[in-house]
């Protein structure tokens, strides 16, 4: 008898532990949001596409220093939406039931946005790292055009994990309503920009909308551990 009482409440301990773990996971989510808005008002904004050639030349030049702090800002907050979207797959999962197919779509289209996203960092760094040295006009531009390019397929993959999570709580409630229509809402506004807006700062800038919503599901899953507990796969 003593010795079931000591077994639960290891049991217990352990769990406790788990839970408590998962909590706090949860809130990488929001930790990811303020390194990405700090990274966002320290590079300053990127230009278009579409921009004369000497107006970005001018910003590799003039934001080397603050494109490269970003450049690491990014870096940690790109390790901290790792755990949020593990975090995110793990309570859509537990939602969606033991097949989790779509629960898999959100947590493919998170990778889309962590590479792209990762990609465009990349693609500024580079511009800027050379910048002391001269980068000719022609390569800066090609440059620009391809970090806009990362930012479309990023707001691309965004849009289809917002639409993902939006379709499990269409079935299961696992977060209130008004916060899986939200993401909805900001899906729809990346899906349009993208190709209807491409090159032009507003994609970049909206895609910041995300944002909003990562913060409000980072503190739902922190208020709710339960949502986030071992799934079966």
């Amino acid at each position: 008898m003593t010795n079931d009482g000591a077994d639960l409440s290891q049991v217990l301990l352990e769990r406790a532990r788990r839970i408590s773990w998962e909590r706090w996971a949860a809130l990488t989510g929001l930790l990811a949001v303020v390194g990405l808005v700090i990274a966002t008002l320290v590079q300053g904004p990127i230009p278009a596409a579409n921009a004369p050639a000497k107006q970005i030349t001018d910003f590799f030049a003039q934001h080397h220093d603050r494109i490269m702090a970003a450049m690491y800002i990014r870096l940690y907050a790109g390790f901290a939406f790792i755990w949020f979207l593990a975090t995110l797959w793990s309570a859509l999962a537990r939602a969606e039931g033991p097949v989790a197919r779509v629960s898999m779509v959100a947590f493919g289209a998170g990778i889309v946005v962590l590479g792209s996203s990762g990609a465009a960092t990349a693609v500024l760094a580079a511009g800027a790292f050379r910048a002391s040295q001269g980068v000719d006009p022609a390569l800066a531009a090609a440059l620009v055009t391809a970090v806009h390019m990362f930012y479309a397929i990023s707001g691309m993959g965004t849009a289809w994990m917002l639409i993902a999570t939006w379709l499990i709580n269409q079935r299961s409630g696992i977060f209130p309503p008004w916060v899986a229509w939200l993401g909805v809402v900001f899906a729809l506004i990346s899906l349009v920009l993208a190709p209807f807006a491409f090159g032009q700062p507003i994609v970049l800038y909206a895609a910041l909308l995300t944002l909003i919503w990562m913060a409000i599901v980072s503190v739902l899953l922190f208020l709710r551990p339960a949502m986030t507990q071992k799934v079966a796969v």
